[in-house]
């Protein structure tokens, strides 16, 4: 049956596409043209027959004026090929060897945050208070890494199977450098009996 229903459905889109091309055909003009010729060649073959009964000379040479227009004949050693551009120059350019390891600096520009502790403090949030979305997990807990700290509420609430409410909800972050940032994301409505007993098992 489900061979079946694939070749209808592949039947169906051949015969859209043919009259498709069958659409375009016609609007394009060229039916119109082809109609024209085979009139003419129609007219043609009725002459031809009226031939036999007339004193015509089949093989008498006539001179014919065709109007075909102008044309040109181009040789392919005229065509003016690209030529490259200017060689780039790299003489000057020194090769630096990327660093193996991290510079403080950077170090110091990440924001790392224990997935793990932030799953045990909502549990104990949601334990205490009830159900509450992020937004409001949030406002209990306000976060203190930025929106790497945000992203893991959210796939905390994700991973526990969190209820999935209609709509999206805002929520202010703090960065490091004390900017407020609005985020909008989905509405998720966890729960502290939705949290296995052994947290590690969570797939975070």
């Amino acid at each position: 049956m489900r061979e079946l229903n694939g070749e209808s459905q592949r039947v169906i889109a051949v015969r859209r596409r043919t009259q498709e091309s069958l659409r375009a055909f016609i609007e394009s003009g060229a039916q119109q043209e082809r109609r024209a010729v085979e009139r003419v060649l129609r007219q043609l073959e009725k002459l031809a027959v009226t031939f036999k009964d007339q004193d015509v000379g089949l093989r008498t040479p006539l001179a014919v004026c065709l109007p075909s227009g102008s044309f040109t004949v181009r040789s392919p050693s005229s065509i003016r090929l690209r030529l490259p551009g200017e060689r780039l120059d790299t003489g000057q350019v020194v090769a630096h060897t990327n660093n193996s390891s991290a510079s403080d600096t950077m170090l110091e520009s990440l924001e790392t945050v224990q997935i793990l502790e932030v799953a045990i403090g909502l549990r104990v949030l949601l334990d205490a208070n009830g159900p509450m979305t992020v937004g409001q997990l949030l406002g209990h807990r306000p976060i203190q890494g930025g929106l790497e700290e945000l992203v893991a509420h959210v796939r905390i609430a994700k991973a526990v199977d969190a209820i999935s409410l209609e709509g999206r909800e805002q929520v202010l972050v703090s960065d490091r450098d004390s900017q407020q940032i609005l985020a909008g994301i989905p509405q998720l409505l966890p729960s502290a009996d939705r949290f296995p007993e052994d947290l590690e098992t969570l797939a975070l």
